[in-house]
């Protein structure tokens, strides 16, 4: 909006004029990154597959499957959308997900089918700490980025075991 030059990507600066004819009409995309590293962290709902910095972010954020004691390796792992992109949202959210580090983790197939069909309701409570809801009422906490480190979040006794697996 100013008379300074603008970058454009893989060209370098472009005077102000130009840039302003290039924008006008053009798709725009909002991309959020790390101010410090640059590293992609939020494409928001323009695409679903994540570009690869923001996959590289989150594999080496979280480095096994987030599924309660599952240590299948990240990079052997989906990487799902913990809210989901497309349809309904099974973990009650008001609004499908979007492709960011705080909606995206790694998921064994066997994790994501217990996801996706198997009952379990999953939420991000925050980047890399994932909650697991089962179909008997218990609650798990995981952080894979911690070593896959679980942690059963429900007080009251039950003949489940603590512990996954279930």
């Amino acid at each position: 909006m100013d008379d300074q030059p603008a970058e454009l990507a893989g060209l370098g600066p472009i005077p102000a004029e130009q840039a302003r004819a290039l924008a006008l009409g053009g798709t725009w995309r909002r991309i959020v990154t790390d101010p410090v590293t640059g590293t992609v962290l939020d494409v928001g709902r323009t695409r679903y597959r994540p570009p690869a910095a923001l996959a590289e972010h989150v594999l080496a954020r979280d480095q096994v499957c987030a599924g309660p004691g599952c240590s299948v390796p990240g990079h052997r792992c989906d990487l799902d959308h913990t809210t989901e992109y497309h349809g309904t949202p099974a973990n009650r959210s008001p609004l499908p997900g979007t492709t960011s580090a705080g909606n995206l983790g790694p998921l064994s197939s066997r994790c994501h089918r217990l996801k996706t069909d198997g009952g379990f309701t999953l939420r991000q409570v925050t980047p890399g700490v994932f909650e697991w809801h089962t179909p008997a009422g218990l609650t798990y906490r995981v952080t894979p980025g911690q070593n896959g480190h679980t942690r059963k979040l429900d007080t009251h006794h039950h003949a489940i075991p603590d512990n996954p697996p279930f």
